[in-house]
């Protein structure tokens, strides 16, 4: 690490991981850090056989432009709250373009990704807490970036999998890898925005290993991949929800009586924070729990509710509330 006081210029992930320890350790510890990149990070990729030689295939092509509406959504999400790209103005869609390199004489990608951070740090520093601009731009940096985000995918992947009886020798994370995905894990439960950007790169991984699938040698961020394993890992796998109850305390942010059909409101857990749209069970509870909601809309006070939800991927679906009491002044 080089650089002026309380800057730093980070150089691999390494330091990424250094830095994401000390964050969850103590965010105060890294409050008045300026960050900057130089030679990191970038994509790497190199792939041999017939189809690949000095060309971009088109699913190699695809790929490519996923991680460019990857980056788009990625600046959307932290610099806006929302990962759609269509909040980005044509100056932000132009600056936050990226250039693909197809080295001479191989089959060898190259992207460089220091401009496009330096760009999203920039979009940041105003709009969040000192010490959350740093977990955020590392956490970003990490997730599409660093080789233990990959290989902690295809272990998951890999998981999956044995789960419907295909079966994977590899052992893809070494010891320390393993820390470093759990420390990404934990990050990204701290940092709400790492979340749907997490969700987005696993999605890119996936089209990763389907698109280099076909190659006879496969190396992604200097990773030796097997072909037999990319085939196997990119296969859709089948992910179930699982049944939760979310019962405590919740301020009504917004009641919706649009559709006469059911009652909707967006909810926030009084002690997570957590924000959820759900229905009301049904025609009785609904006529006799409204005027409680809307109250409790109006005057900003909390009810205490019962809520029947599915979990997928650490996000909830279909909430519904099968109780509503009124919270005592």
């Amino acid at each position: 690490m080089t650089g002026t006081p309380n800057s730093l210029v980070i150089q691999d992930e390494a330091q990424v991981y250094d830095l994401l320890q000390r964050y969850v350790t103590n965010p105060l510890d890294v409050a008045d850090l300026s960050l900057t990149f130089a030679g990191w990070p970038s994509l790497k990729i190199h792939l041999e056989g017939p189809e690949f030689d000095q060309t971009i295939t088109p699913a190699m092509m695809e790929l490519f432009l996923q991680l460019q509406k990857g980056v788009y959504q990625t600046y959307a999400q932290t610099c806006y709250g929302v990962s759609r790209r269509r909040v980005l103005t044509a100056s932000e869609r132009e600056a936050l373009q990226i250039n693909v390199k197809v080295m001479p004489g191989s089959s060898g990608y190259w992207v460089n990704f220091e401009r496009i951070l330096g760009i999203i740090s920039t979009g940041i520093v105003d709009k969040m807490e000192p010490a959350h601009v740093v977990a955020t731009i590392l956490g970003v940096a990490g997730l599409w970036f660093c080789r233990s985000t990959f290989l902690g995918f295809m272990e998951s992947r890999k998981q999956q999998l044995a789960m419907e009886k295909a079966s994977i020798r590899t052992q893809f994370l070494s010891e320390q890898e393993t820390r470093r995905f759990e420390l990404m894990t934990q990050v990204v439960s701290q940092v709400p925005d790492l979340q749907p950007i997490r969700e987005k790169t696993e999605e890119y991984h996936q089209s990763v290993l389907k698109a280099m699938a076909t190659a006879q040698k496969i190396e992604y961020q200097g990773i030796t991949i097997q072909p037999g394993d990319a085939r196997l890992l990119s296969q859709t796998v089948r992910e179930k929800s699982t049944e939760v109850r979310l019962d405590g305390q919740f301020r009504i942010l917004r009641v919706d009586s649009a559709d006469p059909t059911q009652f909707k409101v967006k909810v926030q857990h009084q002690e997570t924070g957590e924000e959820l749209d759900a229905v009301v069970q049904d025609d009785s509870l609904d006529q006799h729990n409204r005027p409680i909601l809307q109250a409790a809309e109006w005057q900003r006070q909390p009810v205490s509710l019962k809520i029947n939800a599915r979990q997928l991927r650490g996000q909830y679906k279909d909430a519904t509330i099968i109780e509503v009491i009124r919270v005592a002044d």
